[in-house]
């Protein structure tokens, strides 16, 4: 990609002879492509593992436990179960493509890669948005939080987002489809005349916009839970407001901080800029090599903070635990 100037956009007068020498770590991608395919195949194996299990058991605490069977939670379980289509099946059928066990065409392969970005980046951010606002009205304006969030403010919450998340995957899937033309996402056809458009494009509006107005408003959050004596949080239910706040805080930042790493990567390498490439080092084209990692790491992240923080989520595992001691007993 770094020799051709139709590919890499540069300018007409540089130079393509054989003088041309590399830099170090173009050197290094190019000696070591077998290792680094093995490095992230055998990360995304287990990756995945985790992002199965912990999704898995986050959708089933959802579906059985009653307490946590309400409204509230219901964007949260479908961002788990977005999740859980994308390292299931998804980045499973990628994973054994990529081990010769299937005998995907290179076109299908492409249509999964991209499937799968559609289905992480048209879900989670309208999620993170909408629990930053619930949890500012529920923190800064406790007593106006009965009226704004009632049973019928989380229907229509409810129902609006996954109508609004549903038609762009179902849309962006069709057109991604439609307008594939020799393994291009992008074209004359298509919404984006280059494929770097759509990357910035979605990049500005499912991640940066819903970002940065979730963080802002975490740090009115954080500021208000801050200024709260101990005395206002004597009652077992402000605690467990308290600890699940804590949750969707942590849940942000990791998501702030794993899609972060991956459009810091995927924009230069999407618009194949030869002087963004080579300004790289080694750790960074090892990242950028790797940057789809990222995905599947907060898919598997996001799970852990809330089993791990809210004692809901962890007293099946303990009553599974306690079951299987009697069994071998």
């Amino acid at each position: 990609l770094l020799l051709n100037r139709k590919v890499m956009n540069v300018t007409a007068d540089y130079d393509y002879t054989s003088q041309y020498v590399p830099p170090a770590h173009i050197l290094f991608l190019m000696n070591h492509w077998t290792k680094l395919f093995h490095v992230r195949d055998t990360i995304n194996a287990w990756t995945v593992g985790v992002a199965f299990c912990t999704n898995l058991y986050f959708l089933g605490c959802l579906g059985f436990v009653p307490s946590l069977r309400v409204s509230r939670n219901f964007l949260v379980g479908y961002q788990s179960l977005c999740d859980l289509v994308c390292v299931a099946i998804i980045q499973g059928l990628i994973i054994l493509n990529q081990r010769d066990t299937l005998s995907l065409s290179l076109r299908i392969d492409c249509i999964i890669y991209s499937l799968q970005d559609i289905i992480n980046e048209y879900s989670t951010g309208f999620v993170v948005l909408f629990y930053a606002f619930e949890r500012f009205i529920m923190i800064c304006f406790p007593f106006k939080a009965k009226t704004i969030l009632s049973k019928n403010f989380y229907l229509f919450s409810n129902l609006l987002i996954v109508s609004i998340s549903v038609a762009l995957i179902v849309g962006g899937s069709i057109v991604n489809r439609l307008t594939m033309r020799d393994f291009v996402w992008c074209g004359a056809n298509s919404f984006y005349a280059r494929y770097d458009q759509k990357q910035k494009t979605d990049a500005i509006i499912f991640f940066g916009i819903p970002c940065a107005v979730s963080l802002i408003l975490y740090c009115f959050v954080a500021k208000a839970l801050l200024a709260k004596t101990s005395k206002d949080d004597k009652s077992e239910k402000a605690k467990r407001n308290r600890t699940l706040t804590y949750a969707f805080i942590l849940s942000c930042v990791s998501w702030f901080i794993c899609w972060g790493t991956y459009y810091f990567y995927q924009i230069p390498f999407a618009s194949f800029d030869r002087r963004w490439v080579e300004a790289y080092n080694i750790p960074d084209v090892i990242m950028m090599f790797n940057r789809t990692q990222m995905f599947y790491l907060y898919s598997a992240i996001n799970p852990i903070i809330f089993i791990i923080i809210n004692r809901q989520f962890q007293l099946p595992a303990l009553t599974i635990i306690k079951v299987i001691k009697k069994l071998k007993k």
